[in-house]
């Protein structure tokens, strides 16, 4: 039976919101249970949600090293995969993504291995990875030519955008340098590409939009100029008060709880130690069958973080936020709801990957 929620409560102790205007979220399934018979239904770390030509769900359980499938009705079927060096298995999901052809594509950085699965689980062929041309891709896009754009960020390379062939054993062009050095400290900008979770959407004529992890309020819009040449033609403003993605903190603290530490990420540069909490993320971007785009963001607002979305036209003009939930911030700690929209299908149906209490995915679609 499906649910119609007024922007659905689903975090303890996280008030609600009006939002600039009005919106409806329908629940159309819950995949996964806190407490269930049925092993398929407990997840430990979904990572990857996607969906085929027909609707059925697949999703990456990355500490299984599996894909489980589901029909479009969340009914378990079967799954495909494990631990192992052979065809077919794997010592980890570093990206998974599923192309125009309903083919499963998963990338393996430590095997340096692409594995190739039809919708059905049976294993087709590999392509071996070059590592020193691919590093823990954490993005897989197929464009409309039928080439695959890969989101990574090499040591020796400021891009973070890969053009390869759709056998992966050719790649045309990299760009993206001018989508990272944003903030005012060397560090965030090495961190936010070695954590490397921005959005990327596919636009008509291979054109490129991009949301970055650690958020400051644009949308990069990269045009095709060429079979190898990309070039940033628009920075597309959203919805953001507190500019600053992320607070310094003193990163020497020495009593804390491991499962709780007082920052977002904590790194050395040299002989330096630094740390942050971030404040604005990027939760998901996606282009609507109407051609207009959702920004899905994580954000500071006055003494709240907030879990909500921007809208866009199909021309880039900003119409609205929405908020979805919001906590109240800690004091000097990291505040994070725990949801990331992973996937969006071919009927605007949205896939939100929700830790808060136990990992489930949840399938909703927004009423306008």
């Amino acid at each position: 039976m499906y649910k119609y929620l007024l922007l659905i409560i689903l975090l303890i102790n996280s008030s609600f919101i009006s939002p600039q205007k009005v919106i409806q979220i329908k629940e159309e399934l819950t995949i996964g249970e806190e407490l269930s018979k049925q092993k398929e239904l407990l997840f430990v770390r979904p990572d990857f949600i996607m969906t085929d030509s027909e609707g059925s769900i697949f999703i990456a359980e990355s500490v299984e090293k599996t894909i489980r499938k589901f029909d479009k009705n969340g009914k378990y079927l079967f799954k495909f995969g494990r631990r192992g060096k052979g065809p077919g298995e794997f010592q980890d999901l570093t990206s998974v993504s599923i192309n125009k052809g309903d083919t499963l594509i998963i990338i393996d950085q430590l095997l340096h291995r692409i594995s190739f699965f039809s919708k059905e689980g049976n294993y087709l062929n590999a392509a071996k990875i070059n590592p020193e041309e691919m590093l823990w891709p954490r993005k897989i896009i197929q464009l409309n030519s039928g080439n695959y754009l890969l989101g990574f960020k090499l040591e020796n390379s400021p891009d973070i955008f890969h053009i390869f062939n759709n056998n992966f054993d050719k790649k045309f062009t990299s760009f993206g340098s001018n989508a990272i050095d944003v903030h005012d400290n060397p560090y965030i900008d090495s961190a936010s590409v070695e954590i490397f979770r921005g959005k990327i959407a596919g636009l008509e004529n291979d054109d490129i939009l991009y949301s970055p992890y650690i958020y400051d309020g644009n949308l990069y819009y990269y045009k095709k100029i060429s079979d190898r040449k990309w070039k940033l033609v628009d920075r597309i403003k959203g919805y953001l008060k507190f500019k600053k993605p992320y607070i310094d903190i003193n990163p020497n603290i020495k009593d804390y709880d491991p499962l709780d530490p007082p920052w977002s990420f904590k790194g050395y540069t040299g002989i330096n130690s630094y740390a942050a909490i971030l404040m604005n993320e990027s939760r998901g971007l996606f282009i609507l069958r109407n051609g207009n785009v959702i920004n899905f963001t994580l954000i500071k607002n006055n003494e709240n973080r907030e879990f909500g979305f921007d809208l866009f036209d199909k021309k880039g003009n900003f119409l609205n936020h929405y908020v979805i939930y919001t906590k109240r911030l800690r004091k000097n700690m990291p505040t994070d709801i725990p949801i990331f929209v992973e996937w969006k299908d071919e009927e605007d149906n949205f896939y939100f990957k929700d830790l808060t209490t136990y990992p489930k995915i949840k399938k909703v679609k927004l009423i306008f």
